[in-house]
C-alpha cells in the first residue's frame, strides 16, 4: 500500500551515509563495499575484527549462519514466552533454557 515510502526507506537504510553512521555507531563490519573499503570502517572497527573479517569473507555463505526457520510463529511464541517470563521476574537462565529446548523441538519437528 505504501510502496513509494517503503522504497524511499530502503534507499535511505542502504545508503552510503546510513551505512557509514551505522558502522561508526556499532563498530561492526558494514554491508556496503564502499564503506568496507573506506577509512570509516578502519577507524571505527577494532583492527583484529577487520583482519578476521577479511580472512572470513572468502569463505562466507550468504545467510549461512542462520538456520532456515519455517515454523516462524511457533519459534516467535517460544521466544516471547521466555521474554515474558523474565519481565515477570522469573529466572532468566531457566527461561532461556526452556525456550532453547522448545525451539529445538520445533525445529526438529
Amino acid at each position: 500500500q505504501k510502496q513509494e515510502a517503503t522504497w524511499l526507506a530502503i534507499q535511505w537504510l542502504t545508503s552510503k551515509a546510513a551505512m557509514a553512521a551505522s558502522t561508526e555507531t556499532t563498530h561492526l563490519p558494514p554491508s556496503r563495499q564502499s564503506i568496507y573499503n573506506s577509512d570509516v570502517y578502519t577507524k571505527s572497527v577494532p583492527p583484529d575484527l577487520i583482519e578476521t573479517t577479511k580472512q572470513e569473507i572468502p569463505n562466507a555463505v550468504p545467510n549461512g549462519a542462520n538456520p532456515l526457520v519455517l515454523p516462524v510463529p511457533e519459534v516467535r511464541a517460544a521466544l516471547g514466552e521466555a521474554i515474558t517470563a523474565v519481565l515477570q521476574g522469573k529466572d532468566a537462565t531457566a527461561a532461556a533454557n526452556a525456550m532453547q529446548k522448545k525451539v529445538v523441538q520445533i525445529l526438529n519437528g
